[in-house]
This record gives structure tokens, sequence and C-alpha cells, in this order.
């Protein structure tokens, strides 16, 4: 749960920082105070992104019309490229579980059970990971059989390599 939580702070400061960089460029106002109120909001997966989006906008909208629908533009791309590029990786990397099964996670917890699933999905899915992986290793182990990155052995009585 540690490795979920500082995956979460660290995918937030890496999703504010990337909507500070793009509104410097697109010379948006306040972009100090929309990127922090995006990282706050991004820390409620999937859905609290968009909810300080439409806060963003709303305040973008208020100062220059213009510039609201840029931002509109540049946020939608970032939020994709972050939810699908970053997220997983930088979350998946923090709980020890691959990208994919971050993804699958969110995907599944979240249509079963909604937003609450989506809060408990990636600390749900890498206990899952850690269990079944705990039980293949058990049952390779009791047939004898050790498993390496490129090659599989059959062991003997003491341990040692027998056979490919």
């Amino acid at each position: 749960f540690n490795g979920f939580v500082s995956g979460q702070l660290l995918e937030c400061w890496i999703f504010m920082f990337l909507i500070y960089i793009a509104l410097k460029i697109t010379a948006v106002p306040f972009p100090e105070l929309v990127a922090v109120i995006s990282g706050v909001f991004c820390l409620v997966p999937m859905f609290g992104a968009f909810v300080g989006f439409f806060i963003n906008f709303l305040l973008i909208l208020a100062v220059e019309a213009d510039k609201a629908f840029i931002f509109a533009i540049a946020f939608i791309i970032l939020q994709q490229f972050e939810g699908n590029v970053v997220y997983p990786k930088v979350v998946g990397n923090a709980v020890g579980i691959s990208g994919l099964y971050v993804l699958l996670s969110l995907v599944v917890f979240g249509n079963l059970f909604g937003f609450v699933g989506l809060l408990i999905a990636v600390p749900s899915m890498a206990l899952i990971y850690a269990v079944a992986s705990r039980v293949i290793n058990i049952a390779l182990y009791r047939r004898h059989i050790e498993v390496t990155d490129k090659e599989i052995y059959k062991l003997d009585e003491k341990g040692n390599r027998i056979t490919k």
C-alpha cells in the first residue's frame, strides 16, 4: 500500500509538471494555480483529473475564453498520455507489478465496484499478484523445477540442475 501511495503521489507530481509546462508554452493564464489544482485532484484515480479540469476550465474561461479552449485541448492530450503511459508505468513500478496489470485492475475493479473499485484496484491487484506468484513458486518447488530468466531446469533431490 505504501508503494501505491508513493507511486500515486509521484504520478500527480509528473502530471502537475506536464500541465505547468504546457500552460507556460501556450500562455494560458494562471499556470501555477491550474497545475496545482490539477495535481491535487489527480490524487483521485480516473475521475479526479476531470473534476480538476472543469474547475480549471471555468477559471480560465472567466479570464480569457479563447485560452480556455486551448487549455481544454492541451489537458485532454496530456490526460490521455498520463493515464495510458505514465500512470501504469509509475504506479506499477512503485507497487511492483506490470503496467498492464495496473490498467487491467482499474478497468475490472472500476466496472465491478465503481468509484470504490478505482481506489482499491491497484493495491488489490498487487496483493493478488503476490499471492499468485507465491502459489506458483511453491508448486514449482514441489515439482523440483527451477525457472530462471531464460531457461527452465529440472532439479534432483540435492538441488542440482539435471536437464533443461
